[in-house]
């Protein structure tokens, strides 16, 4: 008997929060953290230092744009990165219900989309019309994952991204 997994196979909200991008500003090199600095540093010289006022108020109102795309790409590099787990392995019946990890399928479920994150993978499952659950998986197992919907639960309609 396949011992059960209990761990939580879905895929994380990323959301940003203050650790995510606090870790992407330690994951940063010496020399990437002297790159940003300079470039505020510069951006705001040439605010104080151009002649024309409009000019001046108009690059200023960009710093919080400037934030947030700094904000964003220290989020990209301080979120954990995707850890591909096996579907097929967690993939499994239980009393007649679909069951990925410790997910169990609700019984509404009647159309999923399977397909590619992108073109070199990896694979995803989501159930668009649930609650918007989505798990990432090797692209590899794709036919096999639609193979187990087709056999064990010809009643949800399996539609290919």
């Amino acid at each position: 008997m396949k011992m059960q997994s209990q761990r939580d196979v879905r895929w994380p909200n990323q959301t940003m929060t203050f650790t995510s991008v606090k870790q992407g500003w330690r994951v940063l090199s010496g020399a990437g953290r002297t790159v940003i600095c300079s470039l505020f540093a510069l951006y705001v010289a040439m605010i104080f230092l151009n002649s024309s006022k409009l000019n001046s108020l108009l690059m200023l109102s960009n710093i919080p744009v400037f934030g947030l795309m700094l904000l964003h790409y220290l989020h990209s590099r301080g979120h954990p990165r995707f850890e591909e787990v096996s579907l097929t392995e967690e993939l499994r019946l239980d009393n007649g219900q679909v069951c990925i990890g410790n997910y169990v399928f609700p019984d509404t479920v009647r159309k999923l989309v399977i397909g590619r994150q992108d073109i070199n993978g990896p694979g995803f499952l989501q159930l668009a019309w649930n609650g918007g659950e989505q798990w990432l998986f090797p692209v590899e197992e794709i036919p096999s994952v639609r193979h187990f919907f087709r056999q064990h639960a010809p009643h949800i309609q399996v539609i290919n991204e």
